[in-house]
């Protein structure tokens, strides 16, 4: 079990809203660095990368602004630099006053090589640009399709 302290408040993120509460938006994003920082404990080198595939978040209570927040997570994966690609699931329970507020499951793709992360990325550009082109073509045909008024 890895234990991190939550701050209540950050520049970071700007809400729309003041609140009386921890925003949610900002625990999500507590879990988060919690997980990287997780998997990079249990052996995830500096050079390589998560790519978020799954994120189940459960909220139980709100959390007071005023009062010490505890992220306790646990990971099922461990690596080394020799290591192959794998998933990495993390599971971390929010928790304040002794009592869980939330709890979150995520579940990454770990790049080991930071080179097997870039090549990805690059894959996956390719992809999304080629899905832009198709849609931009489907979109021109059919305001090419439309009547003039």
């Amino acid at each position: 079990m890895l234990y991190f302290n939550m701050l209540g408040e950050t520049e970071e993120l700007i809400f729309d809203h003041t609140s009386d509460h921890v925003q949610g938006m900002l625990m999500l994003e507590a879990l988060r660095q919690a997980a990287l920082a997780t998997a990079h404990i249990l052996g995830l080198p500096f050079t390589g990368g998560l790519a978020l595939l799954n994120y189940n978040t459960n909220f139980f209570h709100y959390l007071e602004r005023d009062a010490p927040i505890v992220l306790r997570a646990y990971g099922d994966f461990s690596a080394n630099e020799t290591s192959e690609d794998k998933e990495a699931p993390i599971f971390i329970q929010v928790i304040q006053w002794g009592k869980v507020c939330a709890d979150a499951t995520m579940k990454a793709f770990a790049y080991i090589n930071g080179a097997h992360y870039e090549q990805q990325k690059v894959r996956l550009e390719k992809i999304s640009a080629r899905s832009k082109m198709q849609f931009d073509a489907k979109v021109s045909r059919i305001l090419e399709a439309e009547p003039s008024i």
